[in-house]
């Protein structure tokens, strides 16, 4: 357990994201210690009222602010927002937040639960700068990425990881408040290792996540699509003979694109492999890869005969961190979620197309500098 909270504290830390909980019954929270950092407390002081939250809001921002607040808890709804705080020491800091509001069965709202990030020196540097209408077009694209980010972040926080923290909460107080005999209780420990190990996957999701995003700056190189799955097709060379696995390339527009060689060779990994793992039903998987190329775009196109996507019910979800469509195999949602996140991370932009039982098809475009 303190080996998961350090790395929660970790990745809190290196993505500036902090978070709270309010217990409306006795109007206390508890605050996380990268929250407690960003409003200037002490990691100690991390049990503070409402109104020391409402405290910390700059007067001029504190009107909307709580005209906010108020109106999602009584549709006890989710909400988000900027605004500024005057921290501990005096500094003012831009904060972006997003509330989830808890509720009784009745409805009625019984807590709040927040996660906060830092985006001071975004805001300052948005205010520093006269921007081109290119650069704002790509500021705003990038604002709005973030937001997402923080939204997944947010959910990962608030479900992923409450679920196991709450089994592990309740099956130590049924050890301390009921008798167990010696069997009993080493049945109940070995819940809750589970639950502690699930726990310790998430936080090491969250992790590879934020450590992708922060390490975009690995040098670039020139790297060769054909010889790129040429390694590919080396290192699963026992799957793909086992599940008789045809892969036809095609790379005649473009074999060659400056980029971070780790990242692609992951999308490349991640897609080839999902193709042979959803694959039909005594159907040998045949999977497509070709290149395009269009002005200043490169584009690849991955192309399978496998189970496909009913995208009319789950498109919106394909790209979602743990979202899975077929039950059926080991998994846990995270190799999509990675594709697009290194591909926007490049530049790049991916898209889906599928249709049940007749395949999937990912397309993805790189801009480059002719």
């Amino acid at each position: 357990m303190v080996h998961n909270e350090l790395r929660l504290k970790q990745a809190q830390s290196i993505a500036h994201y902090g978070n709270w909980e309010l217990d409306f019954s006795c109007g206390l929270g508890i605050w996380s210690e990268e929250a407690c950092r960003i409003y200037g407390l002490d990691p100690d002081d991390n049990i503070q009222s409402y109104q020391t939250w409402v405290s910390f809001i700059h007067p001029e921002d504190l009107e909307y602010v709580m005209k906010i607040t108020k109106k999602e808890q009584e549709r006890v709804s989710n909400t988000a927002f900027y605004h500024r705080i005057i921290r501990r020491d005096g500094a003012i800091w831009h904060i972006f937040s997003q509330a989830h509001f808890e509720s009784d069965k009745e409805g009625n709202p019984i807590g709040l639960y927040s996660v906060v990030r830092d985006v001071t020196e975004r805001k300052e540097a948005e205010e520093a700068l006269t921007l081109s209408e290119t650069e704002r077009t790509k500021m705003v694209a990038d604002l709005i990425q973030r937001n997402k980010d923080l939204e997944q972040f947010s959910y990962i926080v608030s479900h992923n990881l409450r679920a196991p923290v709450a089994n592990i909460l309740g099956l130590t107080n049924i050890i301390e408040t009921i008798g167990f005999d010696l069997d009993e209780e080493k049945k109940i420990m070995g819940y809750v290792s589970i639950a502690a190990k699930s726990l310790d996957n998430v936080i090491r999701d969250i992790n590879n996540i934020l450590e992708l995003k922060n390490n975009v700056n690995e040098k670039r190189q020139s790297v060769k699509f054909s010889t790129l799955l040429s390694e590919i097709k080396s290192s699963i060379d026992n799957v793909i003979t086992e599940e008789q696995v045809q892969i036809i390339s095609d790379f005649s527009a473009a074999d060659e694109i400056l980029t971070v060689k780790s990242y692609l060779y992951s999308i490349f990994l991640n897609l080839i492999s999902n193709s042979i793992k959803y694959r039909q039903y005594k159907i040998p998987p045949v999977i497509e890869v070709t290149s395009t190329r269009s002005g200043n775009k490169i584009g690849l196109i991955f192309k399978d005969n496998g189970l496909g996507i009913d995208m009319k019910r789950k498109g919106k979800e394909v790209f979602g961190l743990y979202k899975r469509f077929h039950n059926h195999v080991e998994g846990k949602g995270m190799g999509l979620f990675m594709v697009k996140t290194q591909v926007e991370t490049l530049g790049g932009t991916v898209t889906v197309a599928s249709e049940i039982n007749k395949g999937t098809t990912f397309t993805i475009e790189f801009e480059i500098n002719k």
